[in-house]
């Protein structure tokens, strides 16, 4: 029993205490528990791994993390993402910031950042740019990164941009320089600083303009498609005032050192060179990329002949050239065509203009004037969201509907255009904006748009769109179209993104740049560079966080492309049925033929890219200049002297310069110290100068900070607000007694040797030299306003004389032009300007031209299916003919500075002839006088006097509160018959009426007598009642026909109940 006793005894203790055990140990896991989740336990990942391998227990666990909470243990290890953090807090906040939040939070300090990271630093430039400087950028930035890894072979794009400087001087200290020094004029100067009198030479050179400070730094980089990540290869300051010649040396060394280098090899070739806008990259692009045809044995051949239209001339090696589809919307573009007051010619030479599009963006409903305002006359012409923002309402305009059975002719054709317009911006917007877009979809949309835009070009030639717009945007088409074709024959597996085409990934770094320096584009070249090393550290980590994310994903790289192609130009042709598309083999880029290429200039020196040329004299050719004699050199008296800019404020007087080396030996010691370096320092006068404040004291003397404002730092007027002399008012444009762009109006014009009536619809106002949308009725026909628009093309009724009426054909009156450089014709809309005294209103009618069968239909094609158009009566234009010619008798306006137009494409058009093919509404008297080559002040018979006296009396009542104009169809007929009849009365009482009565001074009541017995009064009295009885009905029927015209337009506007 006691043995069982003992044995159970030690079991029991054994048990207690192995109990005891497990409930410390859960004590322990309980408090680890509760210490993880009260406590942010800085770096726990490396602390549980290395206890854990040292073997510690739980309490010692608990323990170290108790240390590491109350800041006695730092743990060593970082990951990735703790290094990325650092990097961004070192570049964008510096190293006192990431001091900071490494004492605080953990993150890796800046010699652990140095250990395991290299930070982007790019070459400088000093003196002219040189193969060195490419060698060293690819070599460190590209290529030592990589090591031996195998990279997947990808196109590269070559992009070319500049970013603005601050035009000053500053000291490099590892080569003993001084930096800032435009690369292509350094070679004229030693940029060391080897005494003082280096710097007194620079300054000279620097005052006398020979050797000009940099305005801008020309960046060229370089990134593969597919990849976000871009690798800049040089970075140098320029004065501007590179050429063509010049630019194709720079791409050229560029292009050829990055095969030398492996690069190619190692990672992929070039594709394409992309720029912005800048007329001299685009002409050095033009020469190196348009030299050879695609050749039938290359392996894009096969693919590219394909394509209807495409331009297939490339470069060496097959290289193309890409312009930024954001400068293309933005600046050279649509939005600064649609901005103008010019606008652009679309169906049947319709002009679209930027009054036209404040007219109907109102209707919208989330817009009213004030939005309208902003999106066309924009305080920041570079504003691309509020570009984007104009062709998105532009597009959802065109969807608003139109009631073309009963709507306006105007609005109807204008809105007929919009939708052409809506169209083209459309299949170029969508490409860059909707993610959801395959790429061969986008391929579809880059063929529409191309054909589009070629064939209303081919149609109204630059009226539609610059020469520069035009050149850029096919050849963006035409470079996505062989880098898609490029990449899929090269590796088909890789990716490929339509919206990297362009440099809009270098612009993406520029953005950068300027943000780490909180928007301030005040920075020199030496901190230009340091910026945009940050810039790509920085660019680099981000796209590393979105690597996951990318949204235009376009693996298909099949020969789909080519169906879509043939899709996207079967649209076309279906939307442009009457507009006469070439037929194929018509190259895009060349729509004349000829090998003529609008656009650009190609008057430069063709260089021979097959023949290896010369590097350009690196900095270290320079000797350093020996000075013959101890004094200085000759300095001219803008330059400022060393008593200025160092001792100036010295109480001695005017102390005499010396430098001579014999001087050396009585100078005083240098100062030595932590951050102290004797070659910084140059000897001056007795003093050692920083070599940096002998740049700031005398190179940058007569510096002066650009304006952080960006409109106050261009000094090209294309950068400024397009519509600075434009005024929106402040009313509503639609209501009121108002004229807007796009009415209607009447003027007399030359022809030949005939003064002949013409009807013109409006394109432009201005009203004492400033464009505006609308003008009041009564200030139209006044001195200080002129009228510009379009002639309408009419055709007359088969009807007799009298009752002809003529019907707008819904064309326009055209002319020959010549295209320069090119033995060809096309045809041009005619636009004229007339003053406000040669105008006068009118409000045609509406009618159908099927419902007359006195027409010929065929001369109405340019209309809508409807068939709905203006309608004039005879009779009125032929007295607003009348009525015109008074009045420019009256301002004493000769007849040959009258507006002549020139020699028509087809002068049956014009002048508006009738049916058997004589003169339809000809001014006789000033066609003689025309004739007989009067030039002088015109006088005109009394009877249009009395006519235009007639017609202001007469509808200055019926038509002052109402938009209706003061002749519009029968009334004008009415006005006319009135006159005729009050005129033919008056001519006859002047004429039989040789009574003496009233001739006398004085009255008396025997005159009343006299009157009345006299027989010639008493027989021709009725003719006068007569007619003024036809005048009081007339009038009551033209203000009958007024208030009605009133009725329907309050109904039109909805005010009408």
């Amino acid at each position: 029993m006691n043995k069982f006793s003992d044995a159970d005894k030690v079991q029991e203790l054994n048990d207690a205490r192995r109990v005891t055990h497990v409930l410390t140990r859960l004590d322990d896991y309980k408090s680890l528990i509760i210490a993880l989740s009260e406590n942010d336990v800085p770096h726990m990942q490396y602390i549980l791994a290395v206890v854990l391998k040292q073997g510690a227990s739980i309490r010692q666990i608990i323990n170290t993390l108790k240390d590491a909470i109350a800041g006695t243990c730092h743990p060593r290890g970082y990951t990735r993402d703790d290094l990325d953090i650092a990097t961004l807090t070192y570049r964008l906040g510096g190293c006192q910031l990431l001091y900071a939040l490494s004492h605080r939070l953990g993150l890796p300090s800046l010699r652990m950042l140095q250990t395991h990271r290299t930070f982007t630093s790019i070459a400088l430039t000093i003196g002219p740019i040189a193969a060195e400087q490419f060698d060293a950028n690819i070599k460190t930035l590209i290529l030592a990164p990589l090591g031996s890894v195998v990279i997947p072979h990808r196109g590269h794009s070559l992009m070319m941009d500049k970013i603005a400087l601050e035009e000053m001087a500053s000291h490099h200290h590892p080569s003993n320089s001084v930096i800032g020094l435009c690369h292509s004029h350094s070679h004229m100067v030693d940029p060391t600083l080897h005494t003082y009198d280096s710097a007194l030479r620079i300054a000279e050179k620097l005052a006398e303009g020979t050797v000009p400070l940099g305005k801008e730094m020309s960046v060229i980089a370089i990134g593969a498609f597919g990849d976000d990540e871009i690798f800049p290869i040089l970075a140098a300051p320029t004065c501007k005032c590179e050429d063509a010649d010049k630019m194709v040396s720079i791409v050229t060394l560029a292009r050829d050192h990055w095969r030398e280098t492996g690069a190619e090899e190692h990672l992929g070739p070039i594709f394409s060179v992309a720029t912005d806008g800048d007329s001299m990259r685009r002409a050095a692009g033009h020469c190196m990329f348009l030299k050879h045809e695609l050749s039938a044995t290359s392996r894009l051949y096969r693919t590219l002949s394909d394509m209807p239209g495409l331009n297939l001339t490339t470069g060496d090696n097959e290289t193309t050239l890409d312009f930024n589809y954001k400068h293309i919307i933005k600046l050279i573009g649509w939005c600064t065509l649609l901005r103008t007051h010019k606008g652009m010619k679309l169906n049947n030479g319709h002009s679209i203009t930027s009054r036209v599009l404040v007219r109907y963006l109102a209707w919208l409903p989330d817009m009213d004037e004030h939005s309208v305002t902003k999106l066309l006359n924009p305080d920041d012409p570079q504003d691309v969201p509020r570009a984007v923002q104009l062709m998105q309402a532009i597009i959802t305009l065109s969807k608003f509907p139109v009631d073309t059975l009963t709507g306006e002719i105007g609005t109807c054709t204008d809105m007929a255009a919009i939708k052409s317009l809506s169209t083209i911006l459309e299949s170029f917007l969508l490409l860059f904006v909707d993610i959801t877009l395959s790429l061969q979809q986008q391929v579809a949309h880059l063929s529409h748009y191309a054909h589009l835009t070629f064939t209303f070009f081919r149609l109204y030639h630059s009226a539609f769109m610059p020469y520069v717009l035009f050149y850029d945007s096919q050849t963006m088409v035409k470079n996505a179209c062989f880098c898609i074709t490029k990449q899929q024959k090269l590796d088909g597996t890789q990716q490929f993104w339509l919206i990297q085409t362009g440099d809009g990934c270098l612009e993406k770094l520029f953005g950068i740049t300027q943000m780490r320096s909180q928007h301030n584009s005040a920075m020199n070249y030496s901190q230009a560079l340091d910026r945009i090393s940050a810039a790509k550290d920085i660019d680099t980590i981000l796209n590393l966080a979105h690597d996951d994310s990318k949204s235009f994903v376009s693996k298909d790289l099949t020969t789909f492309a080519v169906i879509l192609w043939k899709d996207g130009r079967k649209n076309a042709l279906t939307m442009l049925a009457d507009a006469h598309m070439p037929v194929d083999g018509c190259d895009l880029m060349r729509p004349w033929g000829a090998n003529k290429y609008l656009g650009v200039t190609t008057d430069i020196e063709v260089v021979d890219l097959s023949v290896v040329h010369a590097p350009m004299a690196p900095n270290t050719a320079f000797a350093a200049p020996t000075p013959t004699t101890d004094e200085e050199p000759p300095l001219e008296d803008d330059v400022l002297t060393l008593k200025e800019a160092l001792t100036h404020n010295l109480p001695s007087g005017n102390p005499s310069i010396d430098v001579s080396p014999s001087d050396a030996s009585n100078a005083p010691s240098l100062t030595s110290g932590p951050g102290i370096n004797p070659d910084d320092f140059l000897l001056v006068r007795g003093k050692y100068i920083h070599k940096e404040t002998i740049c700031c004291c005398v190179l940058n003397k007569d510096f002066v900070a650009k304006s952080l404002n960006r409109q106050e730092r261009v000094y090209s007027t294309s950068f400024t607000k397009v519509n600075r002399r434009h005024e929106l008012p402040g009313r509503s444009i639609t209501g009121g007694n108002s004229f807007i762009i796009g009415d209607v109006f009447l003027t007399i014009i030359r022809s030949n040797a005939t003064l002949t009536l013409t009807l013109v619809r409006s394109t432009l106002i201005e009203h004492n030299g400033i464009t505006r949308h609308d003008i009041l009725i009564p200030n139209v026909c006044t001195p200080n306003v002129k009228l510009t628009g379009q002639i309408l093309a009419l055709v007359p009724t088969r009807k007799p004389a009298v009752e002809h009426s003529w019907l707008w054909t819904g064309d326009y009156v055209k002319t020959n032009s010549e295209i320069q450089g090119i033995n060809q014709m096309m045809e041009k809309i005619i636009e004229i300007t007339v003053p406000g005294v040669l105008v006068e209103l009118v409000n045609p009618d509406t009618t159908c031209v099927r419902l007359h069968d006195d027409i010929n239909s065929d001369d109405f094609i340019a209309l809508n299916n409807i068939g709905n158009t203006w309608v004039v009566e005879e009779s009125a234009l032929t007295l607003a003919c009348d009525v015109l010619w008074t009045k420019a008798c009256e301002h004493s306006i000769s007849v040959k500075s009258i507006l002549h137009v020139p020699t028509l494409s087809n002068p049956s058009v014009f002048p508006y002839a009738l049916p058997d093919g004589s003169a339809g509404i000809v001014c006789m008297e000033a066609s003689e006088q025309l004739a007989a080559a009067e030039s002088g002040p015109l006088v005109d018979s009394s009877r249009g006097t009395v006519e235009e006296n007639l017609k202001e009396q007469l509808c200055a009542k019926s038509f002052s509160a109402s938009k209706t104009y003061q002749f519009s169809g029968r009334n004008m007929c009415i006005v006319h018959r009135i006159a005729i009849l009050w005129l033919d009365a008056d001519n006859v009482l002047h004429k039989y009426v040789n009574s003496s009565v009233c001739e006398e001074e004085g009255f008396a009541v025997r005159h009343v007598w006299v009157a009345f017995g006299d027989w010639q009064v008493t027989v021709w009295l009725p003719v006068p009642m007569s007619t003024s009885f036809l005048v009081v009905n007339a009038c009551h029927d033209l203000e009958s026909d007024s208030k009605q015209d009133h009725k329907e337009d309050l109904r039109h506007e909805g005010r009408w109940y």
